[in-house]
């Protein structure tokens, strides 16, 4: 018996170098959007502080809870900020009831070696997988990435 193409077509593996435009496509949409009506993004850290999966700890729900407040309140749009020097994000270093040692990741870490070691590896991972999606990208978005292993902002 044969399978209706429908079928046969959802069964297919695709190469992810099949999906990459569409995916950009979709991941540009908040990015113009935010820009056409002027609203700001936040990434705000509910996981780990103070070292990684294992030997750090959770961020505690009230200070998330008080990060998201300020968001709201727009006190974090007036805090000072660092630039993290691989990322290349803002991170703020002050908000209300929210201890300052746990805003920036690496302080936080009592073995700042490690951290060091772990985020260079994350965005090494990063630019290793953005190899395929980086065919028809624009420069913006690729200079938005992590930095390369020996670049600093």
């Amino acid at each position: 018996m044969l399978e209706p193409r429908w079928a046969r077509d959802n069964q297919r593996q695709r190469h992810p170098s099949e999906r990459p435009a569409s995916n950009f496509r979709r991941g540009q949409a908040p990015r113009r959007e935010s820009s056409a009506f002027g609203t700001s993004v936040w990434l705000v850290n509910t996981g780990w502080i103070k070292g990684g999966y294992g030997s750090g700890e959770r961020i505690k729900l009230k200070h998330s809870r008080a990060i998201v407040e300020s968001i709201y309140n727009g006190k974090l749009a007036q805090a000072p900020v660092v630039t993290d020097p691989i990322f290349g994000f803002r991170t703020v270093t002050e908000v209300p009831e929210v201890p300052s040692d746990i805003l920036v990741p690496r302080n936080s870490w009592t073995d700042q070696a490690t951290f060091d070691t772990s985020a260079r590896k994350l965005a090494d991972l990063f630019l290793e997988n953005f190899k395929t999606y980086e065919g028809g990208t624009s420069h913006e978005i690729i200079s938005g990435g992590p930095k390369k292993s020996g670049e600093r902002s």
